[in-house]
C-alpha cells in the first residue's frame, strides 16, 4: 500500500458550511484514499461510501472546538474509521514512544512501519504497532489488497524489463534462440504472478463479525457497567 503525509499547510477552511459538505476537498486532499489503510475510494464503491474523520474525536469534549476544522478532518474508509471511532489514548508525540494515533500530517505513515514478504503491515515504534492493532491493518481483505499491488508492480517491473532486454538483443545482433529462452523466461514469472493475482480475487468479501468493534468498544463513553443484580 502507499501512504503519505498530507500537507495541512495548504488547506484552505472553507468559508461556509460544514464538515459533511466538504468531503470532497476533503477526499483531494487525501488523494482519495483511507489515511489509515490506505485503501483508494474506487476500491470501495466510491466516496459516497467513505468517512470524514475527525483525528482528534469530536466527540471527546477536549476536541469538540475543532469538530469544524478542516486540518483535523481526513478521508477515512468505514472500517477503519468505525474501529478508530473515538479512541483516543494519548496525544501523538514526536518519538512515537507511546500508544496514540499518528497524524497524517505531521508523518508518512509508511516510514514507521514494514510491510514483510507476506503482505503483513508491522508497526516499527510504540505508536504506529499501536495502530496497526486498533484499527485490523492486516485484516484479510487489506492483505488481499497489498497482494494484487504487488503484483501489479511485479508485472510493470517484468514487462519493461522484457522490453529493455529484447532491445539490447536486437543491437546486439543475439540469434533467435536467445531472445526465445528471455521471453520464456520472464512468460513464466508474469504467470506465475498473474496466478497470484487470481488466487487474490478469491479472498471472501468483509463478513459483519470483521467490521464490528468489539462489545467493550461499542458501550457509550461515561455509561457506567450495569450493576449486578442483588443476591
Amino acid at each position: 500500500m502507499s501512504w503519505f503525509k498530507i500537507d495541512n499547510a495548504s488547506r484552505e477552511q472553507p468559508s461556509g458550511g460544514s464538515y459533511n459538505d466538504w468531503k470532497a476537498e476533503i477526499a483531494r486532499d487525501c488523494r482519495n484514499q483511507c489515511v489509515y489503510c490506505s485503501i483508494h475510494e474506487a476500491r470501495f464503491g466510491g466516496i459516497d461510501n467513505f468517512h470524514v474523520d475527525h483525528f482528534r474525536p469530536k466527540s471527546r469534549e477536549e476536541f469538540a472546538h475543532l469538530s469544524e476544522v478542516i486540518t483535523n478532518l481526513y478521508l477515512s474508509c468505514p472500517i477503519c474509521n468505525r474501529f478508530k471511532s473515538d479512541d483516543w489514548p494519548s496525544d501523538p508525540c514526536p518519538e512515537f514512544s507511546k500508544p496514540s494515533y499518528i497524524d497524517p500530517a505531521e508523518v508518512d505513515f509508511s516510514t514507521v512501519v514494514t510491510v514483510g514478504e507476506n503482505h503483513l503491515v508491522s508497526g516499527t515504534t510504540v505508536s504506529s504497532t499501536y495502530v496497526v492493532a486498533r484499527l485490523f491493518l492486516n485484516r484479510p481483505q487489506m492483505i488481499r489488497e497489498r497482494r494484487v499491488r504487488s503484483v501489479g508492480l511485479l508485472i510493470q517491473e517484468l514487462t519493461a524489463r522484457l522490453e529493455e532486454q529484447l532491445t539490447s538483443l536486437i543491437e546486439q545482433g543475439s540469434t533467435d534462440a536467445e531472445a526465445n529462452q528471455l521471453i520464456a523466461e520472464v512468460a513464466q514469472t508474469l504467470n506465475r504472478a498473474l496466478r497470484k493475482q487470481a488466487q487474490s480475487g478469491e479472498t471472501p468479501p468483509y463478513q459483519r463479525d470483521e467490521v464490528k468493534r468489539p462489545k467493550r468498544l461499542r458501550r457509550k463513553r461515561g455509561s457506567k457497567k450495569p450493576k449486578a443484580d442483588p443476591e
